[in-house]
């Protein structure tokens, strides 16, 4: 039977890749040192040690599962007439037109996510090399988180990063408006993702939701996810909290203290002074509604008040807080003073709009989503600069330095 010619198995090859797994045994790729080196410091760190004394030689690597982790083992440097081994199958070409190639995995009969093959995923790594590109998937965009992490990881193992970065950008960004949707459900995982594959959008949306719930933590993959990211990421999500945290607590300390002026001079009302006491009763009453909802989420942080904080102060600048309802404070008010309360839509028309504004900084939406409409409850007005993005740190700090030299 004749052996295929092209990715991923070139007659002209000097590097074989077979797998010992068994999903995959034995089936194997063939292909060049010199472009593998030019992409990869992995490949280029391992065959330029070996010494050149021939030109018969080639490379060996097989594909292992070692303790649970799979990766690449290099077997050595040799020196035959057939570099192929004797129980080699040749991997078949991944695409007819040898254009792209799909990021794909396997079925699972035990749950709907699909399990990555890792020859596969090798596979797809190694066909960006030679400029063979990944298609737009068709499966779930939680399928293709799965996917995604498989492919980067690779990609660092093989110090190829630069590589997969674009193909896996343009597969994700195609989900649109479905890809914020996921972040939203599992911001920690999309996190790691993005920041792997340097993607702004992605890292800021999932920086948004961190720092608006922490210190709780209400995705799939809180156990243990919290502490695989690193301590100046962990570092930079708590720094932000504070922020928010110190600025709504001045936001309500403002909230509790408002009030109406009284006449031309703007003086602070007296309610022993009958004409000021009408209003006087419209701010108490204001006050005790707005008082008795932060006290409610204060006494609840230590369960869910921060993930429900966004939703109070989101509805504050709405002027949509149930409780400040007209008709709910008129009843209340109308039970301590019987009279008509000409001037009582103005006065709470002004409350409403002073605490408006006054909420307005955490009422500000920084994600590509609607919380109210997708149910996310905790405050989303962090703004994400581009101090927040360790790459572009990095790449300010070794920029400095080789100026410095």
């Amino acid at each position: 039977m004749q052996r295929p010619d092209g990715f991923p198995f070139f007659s002209s090859g000097d590097v074989i890749i077979k797998s010992n797994l068994a999903t995959s045994i034995n089936q194997t790729m063939r292909l060049h040192s010199q472009l593998l080196m030019r992409h990869s410091t992995y490949f280029t760190r391992i065959i330029e040690n070996e010494p050149k004394d021939t030109t018969a030689s080639w490379h060996a690597f097989t594909l292992e599962d070692q303790n649970g982790k799979v990766g690449l083992i290099y077997q050595g440097r040799y020196d035959r007439e057939s570099p192929l081994p004797s129980d080699a199958q040749p991997c078949s070409t991944p695409s007819r037109d040898g254009v792209k190639i799909k990021l794909e995995g396997e079925a699972s009969e035990d749950t709907p996510e699909v399990v990555p093959n890792p020859f596969k995923s090798y596979v797809q790594v190694l066909a960006l090399f030679y400029n063979i590109q990944i298609s737009t998937l068709n499966t779930s965009i939680d399928n293709t988180l799965i996917l995604s992490e498989q492919i980067a990881k690779i990609s660092r193992e093989l110090e190829c990063v630069q590589l997969v970065r674009p193909p896996l950008a343009k597969v994700l960004t195609d989900y649109r408006h479905e890809l914020f949707l996921a972040i939203k459900n599992d911001p920690i995982r999309w996190l790691k993702l993005g920041e792997t594959l340097e993607n702004k959008a992605i890292y800021a949306e999932c920086l948004v939701h961190l720092v608006g719930a922490y210190p709780k933590l209400p995705w799939p993959s809180r156990v243990g996810a919290w502490a695989s990211l690193s301590l100046e990421l962990r570092q930079l999500i708590k720094k932000k909290n504070q922020a928010i945290e110190q600025l709504r607590t001045q936001i309500e300390r403002d909230l509790l203290a408002v009030s109406l002026p009284y006449g031309n001079a703007n003086r602070p009302l007296d309610p022993t002074q009958p004409d000021q006491r009408e209003t006087w009763l419209v701010v108490a009453v204001f006050r005790d509604y707005l008082a008795q909802q932060i006290n409610e989420l204060d006494l609840d942080y230590n369960r869910n008040a921060v993930l429900d904080r966004g939703i109070f102060f989101r509805n504050l600048a709405k002027g949509a807080f149930e409780p400040l309802d007209g008709e709910r404070v008129r009843k209340v008010c109308h039970g301590f003073m019987r009279a008509e309360w000409k001037d009582f839509s103005d006065d709470l028309h002004k409350l409403k709009e002073y605490a408006a504004k006054a909420a307005s900084d955490l009422a500000i939406n920084q994600l590509m989503i609607d919380p109210d409409t997708h149910e996310v409850g905790y405050l989303t007005c962090v703004k994400v600069t581009n101090e927040d993005f360790p790459w572009l740190v990095a790449q300010r700090t070794l920029g400095g330095s080789s100026s410095a030299e």
